[in-house]
């Protein structure tokens, strides 16, 4: 079985831009995580959209977070 792949749906990436950006974190339990398909930008019940997610696209919110 691929790990990618967990009852036929693909995970995202370990480095979509996501990873550091300051918006990763949404603001329900649901949106908690940067392979989520919410965040601060695309809150919960809108999704980030499949290019951000799967391709590594850009996104037109992306800020990095501060260290």
């Amino acid at each position: 079985m691929n790990n990618k792949e967990l009852f036929g749906c693909v995970s995202p990436s370990d480095e979509i831009k996501c990873k550091d950006c300051k918006y990763k974190i949404g603001e329900t339990i649901f949106s908690n995580e940067y392979h989520k398909a919410s965040c601060k930008k695309y809150e919960y019940p809108n999704e980030k959209p499949p290019k951000i997610l799967l391709e590594n696209g850009d996104c037109k919110y992306y800020e990095k977070e501060d260290d």
